[in-house]
């Protein structure tokens, strides 16, 4: 027979024992975090020191594309003469690139054109490079042609090459409410065809504020196309499409596309938040640069997604409205 004190000290080992023994399972089923921790961290630091040096390369090769002065332009402009597209070029919905392909930066005729020449191009007219990068990539993601046979993993793959009238694929990269077309649903019924009409109501909205509604035409001023008469231009636009277009969509994505061509115009195009008509109409109507154009110098990325949210609560804002429709109460 064991004492009391014996039983007791059994008792003490015991729970020692069986105490022991539980923290050693727990310790196998949850091992020390600590390691574990170091590594996703580091981890964690490789991956953004990699990322951060892949945006200053990407920065660094675009910076040395663009140039910096109107005497250095005039010489990059000597060797990319005007030429008007033949008959059976390949021509897509942004007037931009088609100029692009009209003085040879890109493929005169549209088609096969690489991501390094679109990016070297967009780069070249004055985009910040980062931005260039990510905005010439996204049409080669999304235009691969896939095949019933092709495994999972192609759709990881990116297009070669693109024409560029498949940027003119409606709900793409090619939205509603654009500012020189009209919707793929309504008349003309394509998404690359200009509608002048669309062009020359922005230009009215400008003029009007410039010059009022009536006035002297030999005395008018220049006209310049503010950031506010896009806006309103655009509001306009997207009402129109409202009232008139039953298959109108205009989502986030849409509202990205719309918003960075409204930046596009307004910063690469334009300066200082304006274009002067004579620039707007070289680059939409013939899709050629102006004479006494040149790249900005001073475009950035994080400017550019500035530019994007007052694009978006600029028309947001815009107190234009639809003229009253004579039809309306006729009865």
């Amino acid at each position: 027979m064991l004492s009391k004190n014996e039983m007791s000290s059994s008792a003490s080992l015991g729970t020692r024992s069986y105490t022991t023994d539980s923290s050693t399972a727990a310790s196998l089923a949850f091992p020390r975090t600590k390691p574990f921790n170091f590594w996703v961290k580091l981890g964690i630091a490789g991956v953004l020191a990699y990322l951060t040096i892949q945006m200053i390369n990407i920065e660094t090769h675009g910076r040395r594309l663009q140039t910096m002065n109107p005497e250095d332009w005039k010489k990059v402009m000597e060797g990319h003469p005007y030429q008007r597209p033949a008959p059976d070029a390949s021509r897509g919905p942004c007037p931009a690139i088609n100029t692009l392909a009209n003085h040879g930066f890109i493929n005169r005729d549209g088609r096969n054109v690489t991501q390094k020449q679109l990016y070297e191009g967009v780069v070249k007219l004055g985009m910040a490079p980062l931005a260039a990068h990510f905005i010439s990539r996204l049409p080669y993601s999304m235009f691969k042609q896939h095949h019933p046979p092709d495994g999972p993993f192609s759709y990881f793959r990116s297009a070669k090459t693109i024409d560029l009238e498949q940027l003119g694929i409606h709900n793409t990269i090619e939205h509603d409410v654009s500012l020189s077309r009209s919707d793929v649903n309504l008349p003309p019924y394509s998404t690359i065809q200009l509608v002048p009409e669309r062009l020359e109501q922005m230009i009215y909205i400008a003029a009007k504020r410039t010059n009022g509604e009536k006035g002297d035409q030999q005395q008018k001023q220049q006209v310049y196309i503010l950031d506010k008469d896009v806006y309103d231009h655009r509001k306009l636009c997207w009402l129109e499409s409202i009232r008139d277009n039953p298959y109108l969509l205009v989502g986030l994505n849409q509202q990205m596309a719309i918003t960075a061509e409204t930046a596009a115009v307004l910063d690469i195009l334009g300066r200082n938040l304006a274009i002067s008509e004579d620039h707007l109409r070289s680059f939409f109507l013939d899709e050629k640069i102006p004479a006494d154009w040149h790249p900005p110098h001073d475009s950035s990325t994080l400017g550019m997604f500035k530019r994007l949210w007052e694009s978006f609560q600029g028309v947001q804002k815009s107190k234009a409205t639809l003229p009253r429709d004579n039809r309306e109460g006729s009865d």
